[in-house]
């Protein structure tokens, strides 16, 4: 709950420091919250940067309710009371919705979903994600060589940990992926690498490890996605942000899906999917033989932003011109 004792803190810290602009990447945790409500009381520009594709500035109401448009402005007006007035269990907003002079987001597809969420639009900038810049130089990449074997990733998630699933739904997601992951090194040569979740460890993915045949490895590098990523020919994944960035960089994603799990992104990037070993070994296939064909960068661009290296040097600039004037 933020209270006026914690802005109050807020307000003492900015004072101190005296600085020409906030910079936050979420208003969506309590301090975030109380920097820019203390910066607005001492007219220090606030600027909420989005660091990564999300869904949380969208109200949880369907949109295919004849009377959705209704119950999306009611339920906003009461969160925003709620959220002022620090009352009933609505204390904190939607994504952009924390009072942020400015917003820097991805594309026009993300100023639509900030719109839909009740964000003026003077508040914002399309600017792209700077997480990607570094990604775009990877692209030059060609098909995995036939004289070695072919470098593969897993990109584990967290599922049960979080609450998305079950533990046993999890076990279910996970001996699946590794039965499909099986037949496919039956036909192809891998070297198998398998990379944790920040938050996750080894019993975390326990069935996965037990059911894989084909012998793999931990990816223990802390680098970041563009330190990593180039190592591989192909990353495999539920539905997680380093997919994304694994197309970016030019290395082509496969997403093994599940009735359980809803990837936001499939509406836009379309990765191949695939819900048995069969269409698995397929998808994986058809990739590896063409890279470029499994990268729809219309669609990712929708996500990411521009993939043109300069979505830092954009929000730089909009930060320098909050902060002068």
């Amino acid at each position: 709950m933020l209270n006026e004792k914690i802005v109050q803190h807020a307000e003492q810290l900015l004072s101190s420091h005296k600085p020409s602009i906030v910079l936050t990447i979420s208003d969506k945790s309590i301090p975030d919250l109380a920097l820019i409500r203390a910066a607005h009381r001492l007219q220090v520009p606030s600027l909420l940067i989005q660091e990564g594709p999300r869904r949380d500035m969208l109200p949880s109401v369907s949109g295919d309710l004849p009377f959705a448009t209704f119950i999306r402005w009611t339920k906003r007006v009461w969160h925003r009371a709620n959220w002022w007035l620090g009352t009933g269990r609505h204390r904190f907003p939607l994504y952009g919705g924390g009072g942020a002079d400015r917003i820097a987001i991805a594309s026009t597809f993300y100023r639509s979903l900030f719109l839909r969420g009740g964000v003026a639009s003077d508040k914002l900038e399309v600017t792209g994600i700077p997480r990607f810049d570094n990604l775009v130089g990877l692209r030059e990449k060609s098909a995995p060589s036939k004289d070695r074997s072919c470098r593969v990733l897993i990109a584990s998630q967290p599922f049960a940990r979080y609450g998305v699933l079950s533990h046993s739904e999890q076990d279910r997601l996970q001996k699946g992926l590794a039965d499909a992951v099986n037949q496919l090194a039956s036909s192809v040569s891998l070297d198998l690498s398998l990379r944790l979740h920040p938050s996750e460890d080894l019993s975390d993915v326990a069935v996965l490890r037990e059911s894989l045949d084909v012998s793999f490895q931990i990816d223990e590098a802390e680098g970041c996605p563009y330190e990593v990523l180039p190592k591989y020919d192909l990353l495999i994944g539920y539905c997680s942000t380093i997919q994304l960035e694994a197309v970016a960089a030019g290395v082509p994603s496969v997403r093994w899906g599940s009735k359980e799990i809803d990837c936001f992104f499939d509406e836009t990037v379309s990765l191949p999917v695939a819900r048995t070993s069969s269409e698995f070994v397929e998808e994986c296939k058809k990739v590896l033989r063409d890279p470029e064909a499994a990268c729809n960068v219309e669609g990712l661009e929708r996500e990411t932003g521009r993939l043109d290296g300069k979505s830092a040097e954009r929000v730089a600039d909009l930060i320098t011109d909050l902060a002068v004037n």
